[in-house]
């Protein structure tokens, strides 16, 4: 059996050096294996991301409920997130906002949601899909070992529309109880074994919907609402809706307001599931609009341009780049942040870089044209430029900010609209100005060159889809005969489309 060596000088000289050749091998050792440990983790380590689109939701109304009401359950909840008061879609409609959202490219470059047609029609032609080349923030966590599950209202998420790359499970269902329960089905099969974290995404359209329905069904909502209700949803009505109290519009602007209250109800639902289970720390949270509603706010000046292929003047979205179908809510808990209002300009394409960002998830963000979110005011930096593309209804339009200056382009006729929306919030008082129009032209330029990273291509859609796609207001004068041929077009070789 071999002893220790004797104590003399000299060995304890040579002791002493073979024990720290053994101790920096040790710490060596340690330090590898702590990297190899950090590089293998499970990645329950991450925070999971859950995801809520308030369809059709617009800002002003979403900011005023919460302000007014700070004791409600949502409004309480809102005060641990960060407020972005000044949050603007990169269009005023479902499709292509929401590929902006998960591939963080603004609409010119992503190519969904747009039409072969000049004059766009969305009750008669179908749309571009993304392309399967496209990542998806779905993709992404997909490749990190994140379970990815969605669960919408919305028959575009469904589609075969490229939105839906990723999730590994899709479960639709319609009305938000329906979603949440979908959800807290996930929560619960996450209590039992939480070695992976998770993606969310749900997607609500109750104010997208309710005040679209056939008269009879609207009229049984409204007779349906408590005075209280009733008087809470007159108080926040779009003054140009019910400048006649009685009118149609007016009360179709009454059921959105409730609609709006309905979903802030089940956002707090959410939200206090996710409390209950102990993941409020572990989770980050994501809250916004994909564009809002017009309630005649622009009704003159549609009437004047005519551009409308509906009819429906000053109503609805995807037909203008007005402030109230751009500007969105848009509220994010993160653990690692405290509350607080946020005024910068941001984009809804300033998503997809964050949100990897705040999960440690690497990816090449150098095309990107989005930003990473400020978590507190940067008073001090240079005015932000976004952009807004691709109408569903009319000629397309592109508008351009920085800073409070606005321009909205009309491409068909060439003529721009300016605006300064720190003394012209509703875009009533067009300006004239030519330094600034020098300067649009510039970013209406440098928009017109950011590369058109895939060629719109349209969907094969269902009976089944269109049935569904119909009964929320889309595609009304395609019947199954143009379904069909649409199709066949679809899959034809010969079929030489063009690119938008």
């Amino acid at each position: 059996m071999r002893g220790f060596p004797k104590q003399t000088g000299t060995s304890c000289k040579a002791s002493a050096t073979l024990n720290d050749r053994i101790m920096k091998q040790t710490i060596l050792a340690l330090i590898l294996s702590a990297l190899l440990t950090a590089c293998s983790q499970p990645a329950s380590s991450k925070y999971n991301l859950v995801m809520i689109c308030i369809d059709t939701v617009r800002a002003d109304n979403f900011w005023s409920l919460a302000a007014d009401h700070p004791d409600d359950e949502l409004s309480v909840q809102l005060n641990s997130a960060l407020r972005y008061l000044s949050a603007h879609s990169s269009s005023p409609w479902t499709i292509p906002t929401i590929a902006s959202v998960f591939t963080g490219l603004y609409p010119r470059q992503h190519g969904a949601g747009y039409f072969s047609e000049a004059v766009a029609n969305l009750d008669i032609q179908i749309p571009s899909q993304l392309d399967t080349s496209m990542t998806t923030l779905a993709e992404v966590l997909s490749d990190q070992e994140f379970e990815t599950a969605a669960f919408p209202a919305h028959p575009w998420i469904t589609a075969d529309y490229g939105l839906q790359q990723g999730f590994q499970t899709m479960r639709p269902g319609r009305g938000w109880e329906k979603i949440n329960r979908h959800f807290f089905d996930l929560l619960q099969s996450q209590d039992d074994s939480r070695d992976e974290p998770f993606f969310a995404y749900l997607h609500y359209m109750e104010a997208h919907d309710w005040h679209l329905k056939p008269k009879r069904e609207r009229n049984a909502l409204v007779s349906g609402l408590s005075a209280e209700q009733l008087a809470l949803a007159e108080s926040y009505t779009q003054s140009t809706a019910c400048s006649e109290p009685g009118s149609l519009i007016c009360q179709r602007n009454k059921i959105y307001v409730h609609a709006i209250q309905t979903l802030r109800q089940a956002v707090a639902d959410v939200y206090r599931r996710l409390d209950e289970a102990g993941l409020l720390d572990d989770t980050i949270i994501v809250l916004f609009a994909d564009h809002g509603e017009e309630f005649w706010d622009h009704r003159a000046e549609a009437i004047e341009r005519n551009e409308d292929p509906r009819g429906a003047y000053g109503f609805g979205h995807g037909q203008s780049m007005y402030q109230e179908l751009l500007r969105v809510p848009l509220a994010i808990w993160h653990p690692d942040f405290a509350g607080r209002e946020i005024r910068e300009i941001v984009s809804l394409v300033d998503l997809f870089p964050s949100i990897l960002d705040w999960l440690n998830v690497d990816h090449d963000s150098n095309d990107l044209p989005g930003h990473l979110l400020p978590v507190a005011d940067q008073n001090d930096t240079e005015p932000r430029i976004i952009y807004a593309s691709g109408n569903s209804f009319g000629p397309q339009k592109i508008a351009t900010r920085e800073g409070s200056k606005k321009t909205i382009w009309h491409l068909r006729t060439d003529q721009q609209e300016f605006f300064d929306l720190d003394t012209d919030p509703g875009e009533k008082l067009p300006r004239q100005d030519d330094q600034w129009l020098l300067r649009s032209d510039t970013l209406l330029g440098d928009y017109l060159e950011l590369e058109s990273l895939t060629q719109a291509a349209t969907p094969q859609l269902s009976q089944s889809q269109l049935e569904h796609l119909k009964s929320i207001g889309y595609l009304q004068g395609l019947d199954e005969q143009d379904l069909e041929q649409a199709n066949q077009e679809e899959t034809d070789p010969d079929n030489d489309r063009d690119s938008q």
